[in-house]
């Protein structure tokens, strides 16, 4: 029998609401001094910005009335197009500062690695929930999803966008992690990628540059690490109260503030208020996210939220860590709240995404009843589970002949 749907996570939606609010304002705040002095008119980031979030707004509600069997039928072909996609836009796209990763369709620009992000969570989520037993053994399981991500990252490599492709990695190991893969495996997977991604780093001059920059960015505040070291002040500048919205000065000497260094602003104008509220609507979202991919029913509807929560909050993660100076600088969006329509609008089917998987989670008067008898029944193992339980892909019961070829 079917199992019943709950209710869906409204937390899912206040989380996503409120940080698309207050994204606004405070994208209207770093972006007026550029958009004046650059396009004449201090209103034309706020504009559009309002415009990108009215249409993601209407892609999220009408995503939301997807359910589970519609997510899993669009998730390989969605994420053969986009590979396809920008694999195009690598050799075809529209090239700024030494770098191909945008199209463009008349008057709209797209970046197509936002939505790649998206489409391979799905297209990992059914692959490994399709796979029952084979997900611990190298092939197919494993082997087959570690080959969908790294073709997603390669393409994403070639637009020279090590950034997003770091966030595609994460998200993509931590699905296959999440499936109950060897740990084995995905150690060995993740020094590989390591090792790649240490290699990218040394042959490319400007990551070596970014790197020298990082470790001294004293010695390279006129340079490479120029918008790190006006983030310091910002923040310095901000101290515990903040100088007031619209006040800051940080906006005037970040190039594009309103971009992948928003946060500094938000730190400048508001003091530890503001990045700590950022912090906790982030924290509300994962760990929403994180209930989805524990108590599901779906092994599918698990592991995709917890590719939901990797792709979101890792790469805010990964855009404060920047900002702060904590790792060198490469260029990801503050999911939400940084300028950009592909990402608004990738960020909204993410989040229609969570919100309808979390109907598969049972209601709290029927989940409290059945949490123990029901709880990752028929799965198999995984990292997320309860000892003796499992809430991955894995069919076979811990006696059958397929738990001991393991």
């Amino acid at each position: 029998m079917r199992p019943r749907e709950g209710s869906p996570d409204a937390m899912v939606l206040v989380v996503y609401g409120v940080l698309a609010l207050l994204g606004t304002f405070f994208m209207a705040s770093a972006s007026y001094a550029s958009a004046a002095r650059n396009l004449g008119t201090p209103y034309y980031f706020v504009i559009r910005h309002i415009l990108f979030l009215a249409v993601s707004g209407a892609v999220f509600f009408f995503l939301c009335r997807f359910r589970e069997p519609l997510w899993r039928a669009v998730g390989l072909p969605a994420f053969g197009l986009l590979l396809a996609l920008n694999a195009w836009t690598a050799i075809y796209g529209v090239e700024a500062n030494g770098a191909r990763r945008w199209l463009k369709f008349g008057p709209v620009t797209l970046q197509p690695s936002e939505f790649l992000k998206v489409a391979l969570v799905l297209a990992l989520a059914f692959w490994l929930s399709s796979q029952a037993g084979n997900v611990r053994r190298f092939w197919p399981g494993f082997g087959v999803a570690m080959l969908m991500t790294l073709m997603a990252a390669a393409v994403v490599v070639a637009q020279s966008d090590l950034g997003t492709a770091l966030v595609i990695l994460g998200a993509g190991l931590t699905v296959i992690f999440c499936a109950g893969a060897h740990l084995r495996h995905v150690f060995l997977a993740l020094a590989g990628m390591s090792a790649v991604v240490a290699v990218l780093i040394r042959v490319q001059p400007y990551r070596m540059e970014r790197v020298y920059a990082w470790l001294e960015p004293w010695k390279h505040k006129s340079d490479e690490a120029y918008q790190v070291v006006q983030s310091f002040y910002a923040f310095g500048q901000g101290g515990w109260q903040g100088v007031g919205l619209g006040q800051g000065q940080a906006k005037y000497f970040i190039p594009a503030p309103h971009t992948d260094f928003v946060f500094a602003t938000i730190a400048e104008e508001t003091g530890i208020l503001g990045p700590f509220f950022i912090l906790v609507l982030f924290s509300l979202l994962a760990l929403s996210g994180i209930r989805v991919a524990r108590l599901a029913k779906s092994p599918f509807a698990r592991m995709a939220a917890a590719g939901v929560v990797a792709f979101i909050c890792g790469q805010a993660l990964l855009n404060i860590a920047v900002v702060t100076g904590s790792v060198p600088c490469t260029g990801v969006p503050l999911p939400f709240i940084s300028y950009g329509g592909s990402s608004l609008l990738a960020g909204a089917v993410a989040m229609a995404l969570l919100f309808s998987l979390s109907r598969s989670v049972p209601s709290r008067t029927q989940g409290a009843s059945n949490e123990h008898r029901d709880y990752g029944r028929g799965d198999g193992g995984t990292h997320l589970s309860r000892p003796g339980r499992g809430i991955g892909a894995a069919g076979a019961s811990p006696r059958s002949p397929a738990a001991l070829r393991r």
